[in-house]
């Protein structure tokens, strides 16, 4: 049994899976410091990780991370019939670097954004409370949401488990931030 909790899950800890060259697969994992969810008006939920540790990656200093999640429909265990290709989430992955001289990518205010869109499966379960959501991104597949250059990752799978607690107005405010990236 000890074994069993000291190896347990590690919440906010996503896996990449990068395919930008087929044959040499790239994995690479992200911890998230900050998590949060949120119940929208047509009934979805709406899950927000956060990294806001600077981390150097190849050439770049990544400054900040951000993965949203929106839910469409609610699998219920025993019940939903499972199908790898079920799709109940659209998902948005930012990754905010320090600027490089002559990047083509989006740059907003001083900052560049990497933007990769896409969608997946995410099995989850609300508390008691109704405060805390836990949960797993099944498999979720996301590409450079622009044709540009300057993206260091091709399409990618996305996989991995979070916990996060009800904040509507975190959920809120990344929304509005960044709302240009929602289209």
């Amino acid at each position: 049994m000890a074994l069993v909790l000291a190896g347990g899950c590690q919440y906010n800890r996503l896996t990449l899976v990068n395919y930008a060259d087929a044959e040499k697969p790239q994995t690479l994992e992200q911890a998230f410091s900050r998590s949060a969810f949120s119940k929208n008006a047509a009934g979805e939920y709406e899950i927000l990780l956060q990294s806001s540790e600077p981390i150097a990656q190849g050439r770049d200093r990544v400054l900040k991370q951000s993965v949203y999640a929106a839910t469409l429909w609610n699998p219920i265990p025993g019940k939903t019939y499972a199908e790898s290709s079920q799709i109940n989430a659209r998902i948005i992955y930012l990754v905010e670097i320090a600027p490089e001289p002559g990047s083509v990518v989006v740059s907003e205010g001083g900052k560049t954004i990497l933007c990769y869109k896409g969608s997946g499966f995410i099995s989850y379960a609300l508390d008691r409370t109704g405060q805390t959501l836990t949960g797993r991104i099944e498999q979720a597949l996301l590409a450079p949401a622009q044709k540009k250059g300057g993206y260091r990752l091709g399409t990618f799978d996305l996989s991995g488990d979070f916990k996060a607690v009800y904040d509507h107005g975190a959920v809120g405010e990344f929304k509005m931030t960044s709302s240009n990236y929602f289209r």
